[in-house]
Parts: structure tokens; sequence; C-alpha cells
């Protein structure tokens, strides 16, 4: 599992092994803070880290699949509870 930006060409921020399994549903969540991105497969942290280098602040998400295809419920985007 891999966590990318695009910002002036595609830079790969944090990578996991993950091995996933046909039919299986997975539930995947990005928390940021600032800089620092939380990345949770199935409510496991699997990424932790800060983008130092230019960090988005605010903007979107979105998903990237680089062969294949993609079957997915509901993707949300919700504001930070201060």
């Amino acid at each position: 599992i891999r966590l990318v930006k695009r910002l002036e060409g595609l830079h790969l921020l944090s990578e996991a092994p993950f091995t996933w399994q046909l039919d299986e549903e997975y539930e995947l969540s990005l928390t940021t803070q600032g800089d620092r991105l939380i990345g949770r497969l199935n409510g496991q942290t699997v990424v932790d880290m800060r983008d130092t280098i230019r960090p988005f602040l605010s903007g979107a998400a979105g998903l990237v699949i680089e062969s294949g295809r993609l079957d997915c419920g509901e993707v949300a985007v919700t504001p930070a509870y201060v």
C-alpha cells in the first residue's frame, strides 16, 4: 500500500507491504494533522510520517490505481474536529 503526493509529478511519501485478497473488504483511512499523515488499514496504523517538503495543509484526496480495477464503497473527506 502506498501514500503518494501529486505536486509537479508523483512523489512516493510512504509504502508498506500489503497482501490483498480478492472479494475481501478493507477500510482505509488517512488522518492529517498539519504536516503529519497517519494512514490506517482496518484500524491498524500502517503509515505515520511527516511530509516536510511543501506539505498540503488543505485540499483534496484521491485514489490512484496503477493497474486493474477498483471496487469501493463510500469515499468521504471530513473536517478535523478541534
